[in-house]
């Protein structure tokens, strides 16, 4: 095996470079639950832990991860060998670079001086166009009033002001306006459209751990593509029921759910699309929390009823 320094962390997690955050997180977790050396008895398992490990590393933050597909998809380049050193550059307290001639130093200020003054010469009537209230000589005053009358003038003044933010075009007025009308508050929650994810969920989950994980991130693919509130209420009703029953709430532990551990947590944050009041997403993951366990309950009764001790002794009737 390659070195923890030297190896492809997509290829020790069983991945593909495109995965997304919460999928190279569960599925660390399962490998390493598969082969840490307290669980398994395989003769290389603290070394597959350490790759496991390493290969998480590398993909654990967003930098990290970026900075290893950098380096993944960048070709290797040749080291380049230094340029030769001058003689005057070398080493040594008597030698010293060339001092730059004079006649180059004066070159330059008078270069610096020209484009100053040539912005100020341009920029000077630009601003007096734009604000209009700099008292200047009166035969000047009077020859800058005569082009304020002139059309394209008039035109250019009130490109200046609005660049220089004095006047607000009507293209962003109307945008504020439309901005203030999205701000609507969101629609009360569809309970019987809950109650139906629910209900296809417990479905769903018959057919194990797998295909409940698929479901949910075809969900999140699809509010993430084109949200809204029915879609989010709907996706965060899956997941609160497959992070309950993942977990072996009314049945025993699901590896292949792993997924809902991560995922569950992150819906509050795939409603920024919509709102950014995070007191108003929290306030309505509650609701829909509130809607989901009764369901789950009446759905699992049967398996609740069956964990239930068997043992007590009925009493005679009197």
């Amino acid at each position: 095996m390659r070195a923890p320094d030297d190896i492809d962390p997509y290829e020790v997690l069983g991945l593909n470079p495109k995965a997304d955050d919460v999928v190279i997180r569960a599925a660390w977790k399962a490998l390493i639950r598969k082969y840490h050396p307290d669980a398994s008895t395989a003769p290389d398992a603290a070394e597959r832990s350490a790759r496991i490990n390493a290969a998480f590393k590398l993909l654990v933050t967003a930098e990290a991860r970026t900075a290893y597909d950098r380096r993944r998809t960048q070709p290797a380049t040749a080291p380049q060998r230094p340029a030769p050193t001058q003689a005057w550059q070398s080493a040594g307290p008597r030698h010293r670079a060339p001092p730059q001639p004079a006649r180059r130093r004066a070159s330059r200020r008078r270069k610096l001086a020209l484009v100053g003054l040539a912005i100020l010469l341009v920029s000077a009537p630009t601003l007096y166009l734009a604000v209009n209230d700099i008292h200047l000589p009166a035969p000047v005053q009077r020859t800058m009033d005569g082009l304020l009358t002139n059309p394209s003038v008039a035109q250019v003044r009130g490109n200046a002001r609005r660049l220089l933010g004095l006047d607000a075009p009507p293209v962003f007025a109307a945008a504020s306006s439309a901005t203030e009308a999205s701000a609507a508050p969101p629609p009360p929650i569809d309970k019987a459209a809950i109650v139906a994810t629910v209900e296809r969920f417990v479905v769903l989950s018959r057919q194990g751990g797998d295909a409940v994980t698929a479901k949910g991130r075809d969900c999140v693919a699809q509010v993430r593509d084109t949200p809204s509130w029915t879609a989010l209420d709907n996706c965060t009703a899956l997941h609160i029921a497959g992070l309950a029953a993942g977990n072996g709430l009314f049945e025993g532990p699901d590896p292949n759910a792993a997924y809902f551990d991560e995922a569950t947590p992150l819906m509050s944050g795939r409603y920024a699309a919509l709102s950014g009041d995070d007191a108003l997403v929290n306030t309505r993951i509650d609701r829909i929390r509130a809607m989901v366990w009764p369901t789950l309950l009446s759905k699992y009764e049967a398996q609740v009823r069956a964990r239930q001790p068997r043992n007590a002794v009925e009493l005679p009737s009197p």
